[in-house]
């Protein structure tokens, strides 16, 4: 397996880094995005949570508002289960996360009423985030 990290930055500052892999047991030369945090020293569970959060209510935004899936459902269902096992090992740290108030009631099944639930400044950066990676996904 192929692993190439992309990172996002807003304003200088590091915004959001993925794992981007090439999962040839899932569809044969296509490119997958998933978040990967086994055993990763690098990240605190708030930021791991953060980026789980961040990344199903990015997609959430792709499949809901603009009707598009640039990922399989089972990446999708594989990243909101990890969520959901974090939130549950870690409550403490999923208080104190950046999306907390908008995923307290996430219960790891479906993403479609998140967007709605983003305050102003996140919906408009998770949507310019959503914007992005729709025209990178278009080849």
């Amino acid at each position: 397996m192929i692993e190439i990290v992309k990172h996002w930055f807003e304003n200088g500052q590091l915004f959001a880094t993925i794992l981007v892999s090439s999962i040839t047991e899932l569809e044969p030369k296509s490119e997958e995005v998933f978040m990967k945090f086994i055993d990763n020293p690098y990240f605190t569970n708030i930021e791991k949570i953060d980026l789980l959060c961040r990344w199903i209510l990015v997609h959430s935004i792709i499949y809901y508002q603009y009707d598009r899936n640039i990922v399989s459902d089972y990446i999708f269902d594989m990243n909101c289960k990890q969520l959901k096992r974090m939130i549950e090992e870690h409550p403490t740290n999923f208080r104190y996360s950046a999306y907390h108030y908008c995923m307290k009631d996430f219960d790891g099944c479906s993403g479609f009423d998140l967007p709605a639930k983003l305050n102003l400044k996140d919906s408009k950066k998770l949507t310019n985030i959503a914007d992005m990676l729709i025209r990178s996904s278009i080849k």
